[in-house]
C-alpha cells in the first residue's frame, strides 16, 4: 500500500482525492494516483527521468492537477521540480493530443473522474447496469 509522505495515511483507504480540501495535498494525491495508474512510483513522476513513458505519465498527472486543484502553474511546477513554463508545456501538449486521440482522452476523463469523486465506490467501466 502507498503511504502519503506528508500526512503518513494509507492513499488507498484513505478519503477519496476529491474531499481533500489542501491543493498542495491534493496535488501529491493526484501524482501518487497517476504514478500507480501506471505501474510507477511517484518518485519517477517528480524526478528528472526523460523516458518517454515517464515523460508521458508526468505530464497526464500535471494536467489532472490543473484540472482537479486550484494550483496555480507554478505551484504544480514546484510539485514536480520543475517551473510552471515546463508544466504549461507538458499539459498543453495532453490538452492537444486529447483533441486527436480518443483513447488517450477516454484515459484522461476516467483519472479526472477519480480524481474529482468523493465517494470510495470504484469507477464502473463500460456502461451502468442492463
Amino acid at each position: 500500500m502507498t503511504h502519503c509522505p506528508h500526512c503518513g495515511q494509507c492513499l488507498a483507504t484513505a478519503v477519496p482525492i476529491g474531499m481533500i480540501r489542501d491543493q498542495a495535498h491534493r496535488g501529491r494525491a493526484i501524482i501518487t494516483h497517476v504514478a500507480n495508474h501506471y505501474g510507477m512510483v511517484t518518485g519517477e513522476l517528480v524526478g528528472k527521468r526523460r523516458h518517454a513513458e515517464t515523460v508521458h505519465a508526468r505530464h497526464v498527472a500535471m494536467t489532472i492537477c490543473r484540472r482537479c486543484t486550484k494550483l496555480s502553474l507554478t505551484d504544480i511546477g514546484e510539485l514536480f521540480g520543475t517551473d510552471h513554463s515546463t508544466a504549461l508545456k507538458g499539459i498543453d501538449g495532453i490538452e492537444q493530443r486529447c483533441k486527436v486521440e480518443t483513447a488517450l482522452s477516454a484515459e484522461l476523463a476516467g483519472l479526472t473522474y477519480d480524481c474529482t469523486r468523493q465517494d470510495r465506490t470504484p469507477a464502473v467501466v463500460g456502461g451502468g447496469p442492463g
